[in-house]
């Protein structure tokens, strides 16, 4: 089963049939403190929130796998009010540690929540004056970026952090490497990957990513390529600036993806994993097949199997 988390996620074992209890509770908690639900909508195994408060429109997610576990994604919340009270209601806490001083190694990825397109996964080191200049050019979690800002800034940013590493899965390549491992294993392997390059290229000993999955991901990686260093995962890391950085040098790889793929076709690739992606993946099916889908898509979604219900 594919079962993928976007940015800052604090998650709980429940039982299945705890599933709807813990949203509705969710909604009551969110709703008490004056904000307004004005979506609902179901999404690859979860369901949507998009809720409104003094004119800030954010995005809550909700996921549950076969296991039971349930994953609380605020990666699209732009209330710091409304992240503090999720991340109460799972009963996290946000984390000092992740303002962690520099030197670091700090890695992210993009597009593993987005059915077309690559998955990109980058590491940067940037020491104490690195940060500063970050921070001065108003490095933060790409998510809270437009393109264009994300765009600019990615040049600014490799001048400043030279010492990088980027990692791309083309469509296809990650289909392949699916068929052998899950979306997690894969990303714990890049993660560990980029930092452990890094590593070997500026000595650095501390490296923090932020959380997706199992902490044993990326530690197990890391022994794999010989490295042993201080590697921290917390949710929320994209407030550090190196994290930041990682993250929208990784977002501006996968928004080429796109691109590319939109101008090879001749058609603007959607982003994300809603029912747009399904209408769209259908007319690209009608003008190109099914083995072309295959090419730009991440075929393991199941988006793939409700393109071929509107065939």
């Amino acid at each position: 089963m594919f079962f993928f988390y976007s940015g800052k996620v604090c998650g709980r074992i429940l039982l299945m049939n705890d599933f709807d209890k813990y949203n509705e509770n969710l909604i009551d908690t969110i709703t008490a403190h004056g904000y307004l639900i004005t979506e609902t909508k179901q999404i690859n195994y979860g369901i949507m929130y998009r809720t409104v408060k003094d004119n800030i429109t954010s995005v809550i997610r909700v996921y549950q796998n076969k296991k039971g576990k349930i994953t609380l994604d605020t990666s699209a919340v732009k209330d710091e009010k409304l992240t503090d009270i999720l991340l109460g209601y799972s009963g996290e806490t946000r984390k000092e540690d992740i303002l962690l001083p520099p030197p670091l190694i700090g890695t992210d990825e993009a597009g593993k929540g987005d059915f077309f397109g690559s998955l990109t996964v980058c590491g940067i080191y940037a020491d104490k004056n690195a940060y500063k200049e970050l921070e001065k050019l108003g490095v933060k979690d790409s998510k809270k970026l437009t393109d264009e800002k994300m765009m600019r800034l990615s040049e600014e940013i490799l001048i400043i952090c030279p010492d990088y590493a980027l990692l791309e899965f083309t469509p296809e390549k990650l289909n392949a490497l699916h068929k052998k491992m899950n979306t997690n294993a894969i990303l714990g392997t890049a993660h560990a990957k980029v930092i452990a390059k890094l590593h070997m290229q500026t000595g650095c000993t501390d490296s923090l990513s932020d959380k997706f999955a199992d902490e044993k991901l990326i530690l197990d990686g890391l022994k794999n390529y010989g490295v042993s260093i201080n590697a921290r995962q917390y949710p929320r890391a994209e407030a550090n600036a190196a994290v930041a950085a990682a993250s929208i040098i990784a977002r501006c790889k996968f928004i080429k993806s796109i691109n590319i793929i939109s101008e090879k076709y001749g058609m603007d690739v959607p982003l994300g994993a809603g029912e747009i992606v399904d209408n769209f993946g259908a007319e690209f099916v009608k003008k190109y097949g099914m083995d072309e889908l295959a090419k730009i898509s991440k075929s393991f979604f199941k988006n793939t199997l409700k393109i071929k219900e509107k065939l």
